[in-house]
């Protein structure tokens, strides 16, 4: 019932906000673009012809820290065009040249310093557009920007600019290929644009246009670029192949206790990223044999929680022109049901290649679909083994050289295969969107990810897992319907999505999920969320959200759900003062009461929380944030996972502190520290928790950036569940975990096309359990803290884990979108601990015990070309 009036009440609340959503945009100023009638070099001085014939645009107007007030330094701007890109020119006026912030960089980092940023909203939708920075010392920057201002930092674009030192300022000039943008197919065009300068030494921000830091929009509020003129169809090809060679020295033995000896892997690759344009309503971009190995590995940590950690998505193919396939995003910064995660593809098995194709229908629709296949082959002597029911022979490692079918762009030895032939897999996305009236858009997403069987099922069905993972992989489909509906101003707005899944393949007995729910082939889920409010604006916001999704919701055969099988409601507060108030630079804090229970008809309460934050610029520039939270009720059907019974956990207090002082100094501290606690039931006592790290950023030379943190933390676990010692008996214990955390991070900026980076990584975690447990629920009930009976079992669960990643790499991009890297990694894991020789007291710091440990080497030259005709 509760799930049935929260799908009313999210209907009720976009019907009443759609009826408000009718402001009418603001006047915005109008910039103008000339055509090129001379030869311009891109140097960054702005001295040829063509600029003078350019008009100037300096009605700036300051964004902070005063708003809407005349800037403390001039800034002038010039536009000019020919067929093929857009150029800029942007005069930095400072009446204290001396003082300007040239620090260096490397692309997409650049440090906190004098910098120039150009927003384009080629199509003047107010949803998506992109951004182009350069600062006072050449250092580039790209970014997409969706939902109107939630920036993608990850895209890599194919672009040109350069700073030059005035003796009245800086100036830069910047160049963007009108088909990197995806442009309406009319000869003349109106775009949304801004210019915003920043100040580094007194953090001032000036704009083109005015916008509130506080109105949670950016595209929308731009100005506009008018009457400019372009071909109507021009088609573009890029081809950017690459090769790259690489050795991988691991331990010979899987044993871990064995690192010794270790076995030398070449390897050889080839592989094409293209683009095709036929024109601008259609963009195809595709990729053979990606390769990913130059980008920085993931962090290392031990998760003790019952839900996936999210990482990241660092690879370029899914970061770059993936604007459309962005969800709709709450105020967290992304969706709880996510749709497509392409973590999933490629991780565990090669990609062969991949496929995005974006465009245009009209003026007001969108469209992106992206298919990518994975396939890889086994090493014939482990598979051999295998079939005989052996373990592969591990003495005698297969040497020989092999080209396979199902990696035509690959050669390398066959021990480097795994054993077991990985399933073949297509995965696929699709996403359409229109929008309507400048202040709604509505969308359709599908992704799929589709197995291929590796062999045919027996006649008499499979008996094994094994025999059902080969001959009836697992599968999925889903499917969204999403919305936006606001106030031209960005500030009052509804969105939400409609969510359905289905499952495919499988165990005919089904597969159990975490919450001791069945999925059979064909099951289906469904899911929602949704939020209104005032989002943006000052100094007051408040917002009301749902989400639901149903026991059955299946997204993460190709998105990513933390959990299904719940619903919550939550309502937020919020106060915000971006240009200050009293003693402060910037105040923001924000209220949440939130409450989440079970959809499986059984309504488990699962938390009732209450939590605020408090950010503060204090003067200075220097930033704190302060959060509280309480947490009660709580119950969680994951912990004994695959039966679905309620384990009730304590009551939580949680406190955390962070901050950091004066990014524009040279040296930056930073701090993140927590306290929580749990509080005792029964026999389980209250668990106090803490933990710290310490940051420190050196730029001790324009060149050269060293980032240093330092962490140690004792979190508070609680009781938790162990293993099931009898039919309806079930063993917990009272575990103390703690982890400490090295990483350091150096960077060389020889030039700012030419960096050397490094990265590393020292991680030490133990877990030890100083109590046990056991509970005994009567069927259909809960296990309840109270009921907890004192044990001593033969169980010795405590465990210490180390591990060292490092990373180096070299980048040259000695044309614009043609590098060169030479990459050394490795990561190393301590060796194991016999049962009994662990300590009572854990170490802070791991033993010799990790550089004796298994360890894998990577060496790697890449080189790849841009060409494009």
């Amino acid at each position: 019932m509760r799930q049935v009036l929260g799908l009313l009440w999210g209907g009720w609340l976009l019907g009443g906000t759609v009826a408000a959503a009718q402001e009418p945009p603001a006047q915005a100023p109008q910039l103008r673009a000339v055509r090129r009638t001379s030869s311009v070099k891109l140097d960054g001085k702005l001295d040829e012809a063509a600029w003078q014939d350019a008009p100037v645009y300096s009605e700036f107007r300051q964004s902070f820290p005063n708003p809407d007030t005349a800037p403390g330094q001039r800034t002038e701007v010039r536009i000019l065009h020919d067929d093929d890109s857009i150029l800029f020119g942007i005069i930095a006026y400072d009446t204290e040249p001396a003082l300007i912030d040239r620090r260096l960089g490397r692309r997409d980092v650049p440090p906190n310093s004098d910098l120039v940023t150009v927003f384009i909203d080629p199509r003047r939708e107010g949803r998506t557009g992109h951004a182009f920075s350069v600062t006072a010392a050449g250092v580039l920057k790209d970014s997409l920007i969706v939902e109107d201002n939630q920036f993608v930092d990850d895209w890599d674009a194919v672009w040109e600019g350069a700073a030059a030192q005035r003796p009245d300022g800086w100036s830069a000039e910047l160049r963007i290929p009108l088909a990197l943008l995806r442009l309406r197919d009319t000869p003349v065009q109106t775009w949304g644009l801004g210019v915003r300068r920043q100040v580094a030494r007194t953090q001032e921000i000036i704009d083109s246009t005015f916008v509130p830091l506080g109105a949670n929009a950016l595209l929308s509020r731009l100005g506009a670029l008018t009457d400019f003129s372009t071909p109507i169809h021009p088609q573009v090809l890029e081809l950017s192949p690459y090769v790259a060679t690489r050795l991988i020295r691991r331990p010979q033995f899987s044993d871990e206790a064995r690192p010794k000896p270790r076995l030398s892997l070449p390897s050889a690759d080839v592989g094409l990223d293209l683009r095709w344009s036929p024109s601008r309503s259609l963009d195809v971009v595709g990729a053979l044999n990606p390769d990913f190995s130059q980008l920085e590995a993931d962090q290392l940590l031990v998760n003790l929680s019952n839900f996936e950690v999210f990482f990241p998505e660092r690879r370029p193919f899914f970061t770059q022109g993936m604007e459309l396939f962005h969800p709709v995003m709450n105020n967290e910064g992304r969706t709880r049901q996510l749709l497509f995660y392409s973590r999933r593809i490629g991780l565990d098995t090669p990609i062969l290649g991949a496929v995005k194709v974006t465009g245009s229908v009209g003026d007001n629709v969108v469209f992106g679909v992206l298919d990518s296949l994975v396939a890889g082959v086994a090493d014939p002597l482990k598979q051999e083994a295998l079939s005989r029911g052996e373990s592969p022979d591990e003495e005698n490692p297969n040497r020989d050289l092999y080209f396979h079918p199902r990696r035509p762009l690959h050669l390398g030895l066959g021990e480097e295969l795994p054993a077991e032939e990985p399933i073949t897999r297509n995965f696929l996305a699709a996403v359409g969107r229109g929008r309507f009236g400048g202040i709604a858009s509505v969308g359709l997403s599908f992704a799929s990810s589709s197995p291929f069987a590796s062999q045919a099922c027996p006649s008499e069905g499979p008996s094994t897992p094994e025999e059902v993972s080969r001959c009836r992989p697992t599968g999925g489909h889903a499917a969204a319907l999403d919305w936006t509906v606001g106030t031209a101003s960005g500030e009052w707005r509804v969105l939400g999505q409609l969510t359905g899944s289905q499952v495919t393949g499988g165990s005919p007995d089904g597969d159990p999920l975490p919450d001791g729910t069945l999925l059979r082939a064909g099951d289906r889920g469904l899911g929602t969320f949704v939020r209104a409010g005032l989002l943006g604006g000052e100094p007051f916001r408040f917002s009301v959200g749902h989400t639901y999704a149903s026991p059955r919701l299946e997204l993460n055969r190709t998105g990513y759900l933390q959990a299904q099988n719940e619903q919550t409601a939550d309502v937020q507060l919020g106060f915000v003062q971006s240009a200050g108030v009293g003693p402060f630079e910037a105040l923001e804090s924000q209220l949440t009461l939130f409450t989440r229970w079970t959809t499986d008809g059984r309504e488990v309460p699962l938390a009732t929380r209450a939590i605020n934050t408090l950010d503060v610029t204090l003067p200075g520039y220097h930033a704190l944030s302060f959060t509280s939270g309480y947490e009660t009720k709580r119950q969680d059907v994951r912990e004994i996972s695959g039966t679905g019974i309620p384990v009730e956990l304590p009551s939580h207090l949680y406190l955390a502190l962070t901050g950091s002082s004066d990014p524009r100094r040279g040296v930056v501290v930073g701090f993140d520290s927590f306290y929580e606690r749990f509080f005792s039931r029964g026999p389980s006592p209250s668990q106090g928790g803490a933990g710290a790290e310490l940051s420190l950023t050196v730029t001790a030379h324009p060149q050269l950036e060293s980032f240093l943190a330092v962490s140690l933390s004792r979190p508070a676990e609680g009781s938790r569940y162990l293993e099931t010692l009898g039919e309806g008996r079930f063993l917990f214990g009272e575990l103390e975990p703690q982890y400490f955390s090295l990483t350091l991070r150096q960077l060389w900026v020889i030039t700012p096309r030419l960096t050397l980076q490094g990265y590393g990584q020292l991680f030490h975690g133990s877990v030890r359990a100083s109590a046990f447990y056991e509970a005994t629920p009567e069927p259909g009930q809960s296990v309840r803290l109270a009921d907890l009976v004192r044990t001593e079992p033969e169980l010795d669960p405590d465990f210490d884990f180390s591990g060292v990643n490092l990373n180096l790499v070299l980048r040259w991009e000695y044309r614009p979108g043609a590098s060169f890297y030479a990459v050394y990694s490795r990561t190393q894991n301590g060796l194991p601990t016999d049962a009994g020789e662990l300590s009572l007291s854990p170490r802070v710091l791991p033993d010799g015990r990790l550089w004796q440990g298994p360890a894998t080497d990577l060496f790697m030259l890449k080189f790849s070309y841009w060409w494009d005709a």
